[in-house]
């Protein structure tokens, strides 16, 4: 039987029970989002500045001529104004050119500090208006609010917050990046895009999804901004791109962090060949899953690199906010089929994305049957997503 989610004449009382249950997990999910906030925002005045300080300070050194990531292997030279660099870490080289909006060491940390949490707000804020755009259908404009409350209910909100990361701004970007594409404005969208590579981990899966509709305009600005972004950061350390980017290959792999569902498999056959194996397994395929069904809307088709950029590498807590882009889209199409069984289903997978618990094990491989079952249920969203697409094919 389906949920009607409006006063609807001569209805039943199995329907209104519906009503009430689906007006409990709205304000629930509406709860959860503001607690996540409120606690993000404490955790950001009281939490460790790590991972913003890296950006920063690999950005100072940068922009002084030195390599980041060779300063941290050897330990020289040592900035005055920023203290000397973090032992390990390392982002790609066209990162560097980003943080100088990001987190940029023309400024003092503490005021940098302040910048870094007037992005987040207003990335959050943008948030709410590209639903609100995005979702004008039938049965969805009225659950905007809903729906953005639903993209914002994760524990990866207060976790990216506490740490400083970067994981909300990403996500927020991707987002954007859909919505100049619905709106047929390629620049904005290749830009939102190639900013968003500041976490390629979570990005890069997302540049197929233009490519595979022939969204060509929008896969070139992406490609342009990367590679002057790419070309300035290699001029400024007097070295070639691509000596950078192997630089961060091979640091990228030498940590302990959480490389997807194959992690088990990396004491085995070591983490670079796990990192090859991965990449060489999940661009084919992910890029011909949208190529089936790119006769998709949009915003659906976008949970496919949503899902699988859980899965194929490193992917912790702060990145889980991707995860919004499989909730929402499957929560709007519940509202507009009135089904019961969406519902449902939508239910259960968000609540692997809304339950605070649930995101800690994800970098964490001795928990590996954890993250693999809840990667399993957003699967089975996904399926459950393009189920009318894949009967219309």
């Amino acid at each position: 039987m389906p949920i009607y989610f409006g006063k609807q004449p001569n209805q039943r009382s199995s329907s209104g029970s519906g009503d009430r249950m689906l007006l409990l997990i709205k304000w629930l999910v509406i709860l959860g989002a503001a607690s996540y906030l409120a606690i993000g925002l404490y955790l950001y005045v009281t939490g460790t500045n790590d991972d913003l300080n890296r950006r920063w300070r690999e950005a100072g050194y940068w922009l002084q001529g030195y390599d980041p990531i060779q300063v941290a292997h050897t330990g020289t030279p040592v900035l005055s104004q920023y203290g000397p660099m973090f032992p390990e870490g390392g982002y790609p080289p066209w990162a560097y050119v980003y943080a100088l909006l990001v987190a940029p060491p023309i400024l003092p940390f503490q005021a940098v500090k302040v910048w870094f949490s007037i992005l987040n707000g207003a990335a959050i804020v943008a948030l709410g208006y590209i639903v609100k755009r995005a979702y004008r259908g039938p049965g969805t404009s009225e659950q905007w609010p809903f729906l953005y409350a639903a993209a914002l209910c994760s524990l990866a909100v207060p976790v990216a917050l506490r740490h400083h990361q970067y994981g909300i701004l990403v996500t927020v970007l991707l987002w954007a990046s859909l919505y100049f594409e619905a709106e047929g404005q390629p620049f904005w969208a290749g830009l939102s895009l190639a900013f968003a590579f500041i976490k390629p981990q979570t990005a890069a899966l997302f540049f197929l999804l233009p490519l595979a509709r022939s969204s060509f305009r929008s896969c070139l600005w992406c490609v342009m901004v990367l590679l002057v972004a790419t070309g300035i950061a290699a001029w400024r350390c007097s070295t070639w791109p691509w000596v950078m980017l192997s630089e961060i290959l091979n640091t990228g792999v030498s940590n302990g962090f959480y490389l997807g569902i194959g992690d088990p498999l990396k004491n085995f056959i070591g983490r670079k060949s796990l990192l090859l194996a991965s990449i060489a397994l999940f661009v084919p395929l992910v890029f011909a899953l949208l190529s089936k069904w790119r006769t998709a809307p949009l915003y659906q088709l976008a949970a496919i690199p949503a899902v699988f950029s859980t899965l194929w590498m490193n992917h912790r807590p702060h990145d889980l906010m991707i995860v919004s882009l499989l909730v929402v889209p499957l929560l709007s199409l519940a509202f507009e089929k009135r089904s019961s069984r969406l519902v449902i289903i939508a239910g259960v997978v968000g609540l692997a994305y809304w339950f605070p618990h649930l995101a800690r094990f994800y970098e964490e491989a001795y928990f590996w049957p954890v993250p693999l079952l809840f990667r399993v249920i957003w699967l089975f969203g996904l399926f459950c997503l393009l189920e009318p697409t894949i009967k219309a094919s």
